[in-house]
């Protein structure tokens, strides 16, 4: 199943960028108006030059500020400093962290929505589902991240922090325990790299996650299974708790809007 997700994520990135291709580079401005022809200089936010049927047009001052789209080398990228955004990411955790993790890559998925200030801060709010040892969780976060370069493409920041929330993965089969999960603060920072199309735009990126939780535990070491003489470390109705604190890095590849 997971390999599945992976393969159909995938296949969504190249078909969004098969769709992004355009024969010629084109600034399209704000009033509907555009260029299309050969951009030979770019500078950011100062000034574009485009040959347009053997002439050279210079883009730049208030014209700049105007556009809307630029795109260039057959792959364009919205220039969006300004405004919402919208983005899912498919995510995988590995290292071990502690005695009761494992070394197992453990997947997850998430969805955030935003809004851009400007290039170095934009702000959303995430939630999704992600996979650990003996819990899984559900995360609600804030997310606060920014690109580097105003180019298409460009090192970003991000610093995701909030609380996920514990989803119980089952009983103990051995032990008659009664499992009461919990989840804890969250926080995770990272950095990746955004290549910017022309609708959209695919991140790849690696950070490292950290996330509380608490697994307590009723009735342990009890079971009718064991022999009469078994001597139990504690008695039925007694209870243990488990405080867990995740470690690990997590790679993750997105696409967004």
């Amino acid at each position: 199943m997971r390999t599945l997700l992976f393969i159909l994520f995938t296949f969504v990135i190249f078909t969004a960028i098969a769709q992004e291709q355009t024969p010629k580079d084109v600034i399209k401005f704000k009033d509907g108006s555009e260029y299309r022809g050969k951009i030979t200089e770019y500078v950011a936010d100062q000034r574009i030059i485009i040959e347009v049927a053997g002439n050279s047009i210079t883009v730049d001052g208030e014209d700049f500020a105007n556009i809307k789209d630029i795109g260039f080398d057959k792959l364009g990228y919205k220039n969006k400093s300004r405004g919402l955004w919208h983005e899912m990411n498919l995510g995988v955790t590995v290292g071990k962290s502690n005695d009761f993790s494992t070394a197992e890559a453990h997947p997850s998925i998430l969805v955030i929505n935003g809004f851009q200030f400007n290039r170095f801060l934009g702000v959303g709010l995430g939630t999704g589902y992600q996979v650990h040892n003996q819990l899984n969780i559900i995360p609600v976060y804030a997310s606060f991240r920014g690109d580097v370069l105003d180019s298409r493409v460009t090192p970003f920041y991000y610093l995701d922090a909030g609380y996920g929330f514990g989803v119980k993965k089952g009983d103990n089969v051995y032990f008659n325990n009664e499992v009461d999960v919990k989840g804890g603060f969250l926080v995770s920072p990272g950095a990746g790299v955004r290549i910017k199309l022309k609708k959209t735009y695919l991140t790849t990126s690696v950070g490292y996650k950290l996330q509380n939780s608490q697994v307590k535990r009723s009735n342990n070491f009890y079971d009718w299974r064991f022999p009469a003489d078994f001597a139990s470390p504690m008695g039925e109705g007694d209870s243990s708790t488990e405080k867990r604190l995740y470690k690990r890095v997590e790679i993750r590849i997105g696409i967004g809007l």
